[in-house]
C-alpha cells in the first residue's frame, strides 16, 4: 500500500520536466503548470514546465508545450479504441494469456484420459508430478535464458519464436502412439510436452505484457492495461470451458480425423499461429517504451 501511494505521486511518467531549472516567473513571464484539468492525472504531484527565459522564442516554446500537454490530457478511452496500434497490443496480450490457460486446462484432463480414449491414463499423483516439473524449468528459464533472448532478438522476435515453439510442442502432444508403451517413456514424453509449450507460453506472455505497455502513452498506461486485463479475463473465463467441453465430446465420441481428441490441440495451435501476424503488424518501435 505504501509503495502504491508513493508511486502515484512520484512516477517519472507523470512529471513533465524541461531542460533547465529556471521557471517562467517574474519578468520572464507567468509560471506554467501542467494542471491536467480533465482529471486524467488528478491528485498526482504537479510539476513546472521549465524553459530558458531568453526571449520570445522561449515563450513560444512554452506555448507549444502547453498545447501538447492539453492534447495529451484530453485523450480518453475512446481514443484508445480508435488507435490501431494500441488495440493490436491489447489483442495480443489477451489472446496470449488465454492460450496459456488453454494449455493449463487441456493438459491435465488429457493426462488422466484412459488409454482406450487416446490418453496415457495416469493417476492423480503422476499427473501432479508432471505438472509440477515445469516449476524448476521456469526458475532456470525466466531469470537466465529469457533476458538473453529478449536482449538479442527483441520482444517481437522473441514472441514469434515462442509461439512457433508452442505450436510445434502442442501439436505433437497427443501423439502418444509415437512413444513406446513404457511407463517412464510416457512420463518423459508428457513432461516435455508440459515444459516446452508451457515455457514458450510464459515467454510469449511476458513479451506481450511488455508490448502492451510500450504501445501506451504514459498517461494512458493504466487505462490500456485495465482494458487488456478485462478482455483477457473474459476470454480466460469462456475459452478454456469451450476447449475442455470440446475435448470431452471428441474423446467420448468415436469419430475419424479431423474430429478426434487431436483436433482440440490443433485448434489451439492454429490460435497460436494467428497471433504471429498480429505481433508483426505492430511497428518496430514497440520495442521501446513511449514517453509521450
Amino acid at each position: 500500500t505504501i509503495s502504491l501511494f508513493l508511486a502515484v505521486f512520484y512516477l517519472p511518467e507523470t512529471m513533465i520536466q524541461g531542460d533547465q531549472e529556471t521557471p517562467l516567473t517574474g519578468d520572464s513571464g507567468p509560471k506554467v503548470w501542467d494542471s491536467f484539468s480533465d482529471g486524467i492525472l488528478t491528485n498526482r504531484r504537479r510539476s513546472s514546465v521549465y524553459v530558458t527565459p531568453t526571449g520570445r522564442a522561449s515563450l513560444a516554446g512554452a506555448s507549444e508545450t502547453l498545447v501538447l500537454i492539453q492534447k495529451q490530457a484530453k485523450l480518453s478511452i475512446r481514443d484508445v479504441f480508435k488507435s490501431k496500434i494500441i488495440m493490436l497490443g491489447v489483442t495480443l496480450y489477451a489472446a496470449t494469456d488465454t492460450i496459456h490457460d488453454v494449455l493449463d486446462t487441456l493438459l491435465p484432463i488429457w493426462l488422466m484420459n484412459e488409454k482406450d480414449l487416446g490418453g496415457p491414463g495416469f493417476g492423480s499423483t503422476t499427473v501432479g508430478n508432471i505438472i509440477a516439473i515445469s516449476g524448476p524449468a521456469m526458475l532456470v528459464w525466466q531469470p537466465l535464458v529469457f533476458p538473453y533472448i529478449v536482449k538479442k532478438w527483441g520482444f517481437r522476435q522473441a514472441f514469434v519464436g515462442a509461439m512457433l515453439v508452442f505450436t510445434v510442442g502442442f501439436f505433437f502432444a497427443p501423439f502418444l502412439e509415437l512413444v513406446p508403451d513404457n511407463y517412464w517413456a510416457q512420463v518423459a514424453w508428457c513432461s516435455w510436452v508440459n515444459i516446452i509449450p508451457g515455457t514458450a507460453a510464459v515467454t510469449a506472455s511476458c513479451c506481450s505484457a511488455v508490448i502492451v505497455n510500450n504501445v501506451s502513452p504514459s498517461h494512458l498506461k493504466g487505462t490500456v492495461n485495465g482494458l487488456a486485463e478485462t478482455i483477457a479475463a473474459g476470454m480466460q473465463t469462456l475459452v478454456p470451458i469451450v476447449f475442455s467441453m470440446a475435448f470431452a465430446w471428441v474423446a467420448s465420441t468415436p469419430m475419424s480425423w479431423p474430429f478426434t481428441q487431436h483436433t482440440v490441440f490443433h485448434v489451439a495451435c492454429i490460435w497460436a499461429l494467428l497471433e504471429i501476424p498480429v505481433c508483426w503488424a505492430l511497428p518496430a518501435d514497440v520495442e521501446d517504451a513511449t514517453d509521450n
